[in-house]
C-alpha cells in the first residue's frame, strides 16, 4: 500500500511539471508576484558589481562589491536580474570591501542608510576621499580606521555618534562636528594629523583618548559642558593650550579630560604656573578654583600645568631647606622633618583616609593631611631631587584578629643610601605631633622591629616623577644609622660640641627628648648617664 502512495504522489508531480512546461503562466500563477528568486533562497544574489541580500519586501543589504573601480559610488537601489524588482538598499555590510580594501580611493555612501559599519574601511591605505551622506546617524567601530591618506571629511549633519576608534590612524588633518553630534567614543580620532579641534556645545559625551596622540595637535577649544573620560588629548604632545568656555571649566577639570599632554602649559591662552619673587610657585588662571577643587585628580591624570606646579615645589623645597646642609645626613634629616611638620596623619571615623587626596604624589605638597603613601611619595620625591639615590617602598604584614581571621596590612615608606649605605626612613610612622625618629635611617632588621607594615616590602614607582629603574634585587639594609654614628646626638651627620650640649642638657634634664637613644647611649652599657657624656668628650677630641 505505501508503495502505491509513493507511485501516485510521483505521477501527479509530473504531470503538474510537464504542465508548466507548456504554460510558463501556471507558475506566476501558483507563486505570488512578490516574494523572493531563486537565486535570493540562497541567501545572495548578484547584480552587476554587487552581491547583496533582500532584508524585507522592499530593502537590501549590500555584502560585496565585485568589481574593479578604485572610485566607487554605492547604489541606493539595487535590482534583482531574476524577479527584476528593485529594493531601496538600508545597509551595507563590513564585509562588502574586504577582498578589494586596498586598492579603493573613493567611495560615495548612498541616501537611505542610518549608520556607516563597523570595520567597512578599516586599512584602506590608498582611500582618500568618502561621502557620507544626511541621514547617517552612526559611524561604528573602526570604520575609517588606518586610513592614511584620507586628509578631510564632511560628516552629516544627522550624525548623533562617532564610536570607538572610527578614525583611529587616519591622515584627517581637520574635522568639523555638526550640531546634531551627541557623542564621541575612545579613540575616536586617535593617531591623526589634527591640527586643531573644536568641541561644540551640543556634545554630551566625550570619551577616554578620543583624541589621543594626535602628534599635529597644538590647540583645542571646548565648549561642551558635557561628561568627559580622561585624558581626552592623552599624548598629544604638541597640544600647548586649550581654550575653554567659561561654563565648561567644571565639567574638564573634574573629569580629568586634559591629562596626559605634557607641554600643555596654558588656559585660554593664560601661563597656569608661575613663580613669585622668593621662587616659590603659585598658580594663575580664572581656573584656579576647578584646579583646587580637582588638584588630587588633576594630579593622578598627569595633568601638565600640574605636574609643573609639583616639580617646582619640590625643587623649591629641597632648595630652602638644604641650603645650609654640609653633608648628606642633614639634607636627609632636613627634608624628613619637612614633611612631618607639614602634615598630619589624616584619619576618616578613626580609620584612614582612604580618598585618592591622600595617595597621590602632590598630597603633602597641597594640603595639610596624608597618610603613609602621601609621606613616602613626597619624601622619595624630596630625595630625588636633592641628588639622592631613594625609592619608593611598599611593604605589608598580616595581622590575626580576634575571631581567627587575617587582615593584610599594607604600608608606605621611604628607601634612601647615604654613601655605601642603604637605609629605611619611614617619615609616616615618625611623625606624631613631634619627630620620634623611631623609624629614621633604620636597617631591616630594626625596622621589622617598630611597627606593623614591614614584614615584606618591594619598590615600585608610582608615576614618571619616579626617576629610577626598580633594581632586580632588593637593596640590603644591613646598618642603622646608630650602628656607624654612635655618638651623633643631634642626627646631623657629625660628632661636634653640639652633641655634647645636646646630651648634657638631656642628662640634667633640660631637654627631655634625644632624637635617637640608641646613638645617645655612646658606650653602649643599656643607659644614657654621665658616663656616655664621658665617652662623647673623648670622641670629639
Amino acid at each position: 500500500m505505501k508503495s502505491k502512495k509513493i507511485a501516485a504522489s510521483i505521477l501527479a508531480f509530473s504531470l503538474i511539471t510537464s504542465a508548466a512546461a507548456s504554460d510558463t503562466g501556471i507558475i506566476s500563477k501558483l507563486i505570488p508576484a512578490n516574494s523572493i528568486s531563486a537565486s535570493a533562497a540562497y541567501g545572495t544574489i548578484s547584480s552587476g558589481d554587487w552581491e547583496f541580500k533582500i532584508t524585507n519586501d522592499n530593502t537590501a543589504e549590500i555584502k560585496k562589491y565585485t568589481g574593479s573601480s578604485s572610485v566607487i559610488n554605492i547604489p541606493g537601489e539595487i535590482t534583482d536580474p531574476e524577479t527584476n524588482q528593485t529594493y531601496t538598499v538600508s545597509t551595507i555590510l563590513n564585509t562588502t570591501f574586504r577582498s578589494c580594501m586596498d586598492s579603493i580611493t573613493s567611495v560615495s555612501f548612498p541616501s537611505g542608510i542610518k549608520f556607516i559599519e563597523s570595520n567597512i574601511l578599516w586599512n584602506a591605505t590608498n582611500l582618500t576621499q568618502v561621502y557620507i551622506p544626511d541621514g547617517v546617524t552612526t559611524i561604528y567601530d573602526l570604520a575609517f580606521a588606518n586610513t592614511p591618506n584620507l586628509k578631510s571629511i564632511t560628516l552629516p549633519d544627522t550624525l548623533e555618534v562617532i564610536s570607538n576608534s572610527a578614525f583611529k590612524n587616519s591622515g584627517l588633518t581637520s574635522v568639523t562636528f555638526p550640531s546634531s553630534l551627541r557623542i564621541i567614543k575612545d579613540y575616536a580620532f586617535d593617531g591623526t594629523n589634527l591640527t586643531t579641534v573644536t568641541l561644540p556645545s551640543t556634545l554630551e559625551f566625550v570619551d577616554f583618548y578620543a583624541f589621543g596622540e594626535c602628534p599635529n595637535l597644538k590647540n583645542a577649544t571646548i565648549k561642551c559642558n558635557c561628561d568627559m573620560g580622561r585624558c581626552v588629548f592623552g599624548d598629544s604632545n604638541n597640544l600647548a593650550n586649550v581654550n575653554i568656555s567659561s561654563d565648561c571649566l567644571d565639567a574638564v577639570f573634574s573629569s580629568g579630560a586634559l591629562g596626559r599632554c605634557p607641554n600643555l602649559k596654558t588656559i585660554n591662552n593664560v601661563q597656569i604656573v608661575r613663580k613669585g619673587a622668593d621662587g616659590r610657585p603659585y598658580l594663575y588662571s580664572q581656573s584656579i578654583p576647578y584646579i583646587k577643587k580637582n588638584f588630587a585628580l588633576l594630579d593622578e591624570c598627569e595633568v601638565s600645568f600640574i605636574s609643573d606646579y609639583i616639580d617646582a615645589m619640590v625643587k623649591y623645597v629641597v632648595k630652602t631647606e638644604t641650603a645650609d646642609c654640609t653633608n648628606d645626613y642633614q639634607k636627609v634629616k632636613k627634608l624628613h622633618d619637612w614633611v612631618c611638620n607639614k602634615v598630619d596623619y589624616a584619619y576618616v571615623n578613626g580609620e584612614p583616609d582612604p580618598s585618592m587626596e591622600c595617595h597621590v604624589d602632590s598630597s603633602v605638597f597641597v594640603r595639610k593631611t596624608t597618610v603613609c603613601d602621601g609621606y613616602a611619595r613626597a619624601l622619595t620625591l624630596l630625595l630625588q631631587e636633592a641628588g639622592f639615590e631613594a625609592y619608593y617602598v611598599v611593604g605589608e604584614s598580616e595581622s590575626v584578629n580576634e575571631d581567627g581571621t587575617t587582615d593584610i596590612i599594607r604600608h608606605a615608606w621611604t628607601m634612601v643610601r647615604i654613601g655605601d649605605n642603604y637605609f629605611h626612613v619611614d617619615a609616616c610612622h615618625d611623625d606624631g605631633g613631634i619627630i620620634w625618629y623611631d623609624h629614621y635611617l633604620k636597617s631591616v632588621s630594626d625596622l621589622q622591629k617598630c611597627s606593623i607594615g614591614h614584614d615584606k616590602w618591594w619598590i615600585e614607582a608610582p608615576t614618571s616623577r619616579y626617576k629610577y629603574d626598580i633594581p632586580s634585587e632588593l637593596p640590603v639594609c644591613q646598618y642603622s644609622y646608630s650602628d656607624i654614628n654612635r655618638g651623633d646626638v643631634d642626627l646631623d651627620g657629625e660628632i661636634t660640641q653640639s652633641d655634647v650640649d645636646l646630651l648634657q642638657r638631656y642628662i640634667t634634664g633640660l631637654e627631655w627628648l634625644l632624637p635617637d637613644e640608641e646613638i645617645a647611649d655612646v658606650n653602649r652599657d643599656g643607659d644614657i648617664n654621665t658616663m656616655d657624656l664621658v665617652e662623647l668628650a673623648r670622641i670629639i677630641q
